[in-house]
């Protein structure tokens, strides 16, 4: 298993712990009846077995915020957290380019 698909396994099982903590705590509160709950349950397991990527995670909480709003943090925040580490990625991806860039002239005006 390579690096990528190692870091959407653990995007996707931290989105699932997380929704799962939700879910239970709100079955314990009586905000969600049993057979909602059940529902709910089947629709996780379910969809768990089709996100291979952060695209497909995110149609998954598209789709589970908008059968259960109450999982909208867990949307929001997942989606936050992609947005922040593309900017820092694309920001790593710059700066190696600039460092790049710099160098070549560098090693012209040594020459």
């Amino acid at each position: 298993m390579d690096q990528t698909a190692r870091s959407d396994d653990t995007k996707k099982n931290k989105v699932i712990k997380e929704l799962t903590g939700i879910l239970v705590k709100n079955l314990e509160t009586d905000r969600i009846l049993l057979d909602q709950g059940r529902e709910i349950s089947r629709f996780i397991i379910d969809r768990e077995k089709t996100i291979n990527n952060d695209q497909d995670l995110i149609k998954f909480l598209d789709e589970i915020v908008n059968k259960w709003p109450i999982f909208y943090t867990v949307t929001d925040n997942f989606k936050n957290q992609t947005t922040i580490e593309n900017s820092t990625n694309r920001l790593k991806n710059e700066d190696v380019e600039k460092i790049e860039q710099i160098k070549l002239h560098l090693s012209k005006l040594a020459n």
